[in-house]
């Protein structure tokens, strides 16, 4: 907050130095012309401001001289025809410019002639308006070092290229700038992983976001058209990978979520923020997705938080697996109108439960045990159908691998079971509680028993500040007062 308004206010001192500016500027145009002689200045004023305008288009010629060449080193080339071709650029340089000509024409005029007057007007308020702008100019230049200026203007362009080229149909060279700036965007935030800056990789990764979204939301007309050219590939892409990519329609997304695993195997178990907002963007994707009824982007979405889960488990960071364990039930919940789909993601997510502890991830396992388990009961309030067979054929299998590993696994396992048993009471599914208590918990006093130990530790928050922040078999007030009648119940049948 604090840097914020320190910003605030530094911004609000530019504008009002550049306001005491300009009116310096009119006061002293004023009484220059109201006041003073016309004819004195025609002696030597022409000249003055005609050098006064060479020497202002010169320091700005040196200032994108540097400015150019350092943000292109910096990040990407491409910045070089980004600040060329920039209005700003343009328009600057073009009153410029065009105020040394007026100038050098009004010598052209001698003091008694009938245009003198005007041309020496128009001579003059060129040479003051370009010493008014040249400061603000200078600033609006020198924003092109910021990547925070410019990466909104790439992925502008991109996406404004993308709607065009959709909408009229274009050729595979009119699309290259598009898959370029993906390119550019990665590159970006790879340099910034090389120097520390998650800042900056975050800010690559939305921007490249944007494009993906303009891709997915793309109608069927405009998707046939961009079949029709040559698609994009990354480097090392297989034959037949490409083929089916092509023949999907679904290259470009895959191009964009390409760069989005690219950035993350550059990564480490240290930037975890990093992998926290790729799987956030995927999720923001895969809504999109479904908001568009794109049911043939599913797979690819799918196959990416995998390669994520994956790539969690070889780095062996639990911070990192958590976070996209949870992330990967939210993928799950939001595939609610897609049963098939719905099946297979709870199927990878156990999966790589199970590779979790293959790889000697402590306690991810356990964190998907327990996620699986919060999803059922989601599921159960809006589906009850649909979590049921979920259940029965994906996540009890899961739970009875879990109990045969015995050890910390299987208590862990009984957790999560009573977890979500008494969370359905509480929510007044009743068939699928007895479905779990038919399987898990026939036999009361064992429950009881183990039920008695849960809740004396429940307690809402975790023992350690996380993501998650409550505790992962945390059972909530009003399944937990059902839980404390039934040991109470069987406490007093003794």
């Amino acid at each position: 907050m604090r840097g914020d308004r320190d910003f605030s206010s530094s911004n609000s001192l530019f504008w009002l130095i550049l306001l005491i500016l300009a009116a310096g500027f009119f006061a002293t145009g004023f009484l220059g012309w109201h006041y003073g002689s016309r004819d004195y200045f025609a002696v030597g004023g022409l000249a003055n401001a005609s050098r006064t305008i060479n020497k202002l288009m010169g320091a700005v010629l040196t200032a994108i001289a540097l400015i150019v060449p350092l943000a292109s080193n910096l990040y990407t080339p491409k910045l070089v025809k980004l600040i060329v071709q920039h209005p700003v650029t343009i328009f600057g340089l073009g009153i410029m410019i065009l105020g040394n000509l007026v100038v050098l024409t009004a010598n052209f005029f001698a003091p008694g002639h009938p245009w003198y007057p005007l041309a020496l007007f128009v001579s003059v308020g060129f040479s003051y308006a370009i010493m008014a702008v040249a400061l603000p100019y200078l600033y609006m230049i020198s924003r092109f070092l910021r990547p925070m200026y410019f990466i909104p203007l790439l992925a502008r362009r991109a996406c404004a290229t993308l709607q065009r080229n959709s909408r009229r149909g274009a050729t595979r060279r009119q699309w290259v700038p598009v898959f370029e700036t993906v390119d550019v965007l990665t590159n970006i935030a790879l340099t910034a992983l090389s120097r520390g800056d998650l800042r900056l990789v975050v800010m690559g990764l939305k921007f490249s976001y944007k494009i993906v979204e303009s891709f997915i939301e793309m109608s069927d007309q405009e998707r046939d058209r961009l079949r029709e050219i040559e698609p994009f590939f990354v480097s090392g892409m297989t034959r037949e990978g490409s083929g089916y990519l092509q023949q999907a329609g679904i290259w470009p997304e895959a191009y964009v979520f390409y760069q989005f695993v690219r950035v993350l195997r550059q990564s480490d178990r240290k930037q975890e923020v990093i992998w926290a907002e790729v799987g956030k963007l995927l999720l923001a994707s895969l809504r999109r997705s479904v908001a568009q009824r794109r049911t043939d982007l599913f797979d690819l979405h799918i196959m990416t938080f995998n390669s994520l889960m994956q790539m969690a488990i070889a780095e062996k960071s639990l911070a990192i697996f958590q976070t996209l364990s949870y992330q990967y039930r939210i993928e799950v919940e939001t595939l609610l109108d897609y049963p098939d789909e719905l099946r297979a993601c709870v199927q990878h997510h156990c999966h790589y439960g199970h590779q979790a502890a293959v790889g000697e991830l402590g306690f991810g396992k356990e964190t998907v045990l327990y996620d699986t388990g919060r999803m059922c009961v989601q599921l159960a309030g809006t589906h009850r159908d649909l979590a049921r067979g979920v259940l029965e054929d994906i996540i009890m299998d899961f739970w009875r691998h879990a109990i045969e590993e015995q050890g910390h696994i299987e208590s862990v396992c009984w957790r999560a079971v009573i977890m979500v048993y008494w969370e359905l009471r509480a929510a007044g599914v009743d068939d699928i509680a007895e479905l779990i208590r038919g399987k898990f918990l026939s036999d009361d006093f064992r429950h009881a028993q183990k039920l008695s130990i849960i809740l004396a530790s429940n307690q809402p928050l975790h023992w350690e500040i996380n993501n998650r922040l409550l505790r992962f078999g945390y059972i909530r007030k009003a399944a937990a007062a059902l839980a404390s009648q039934f040991v109470d119940s069987l406490a007093a049948a003794k």
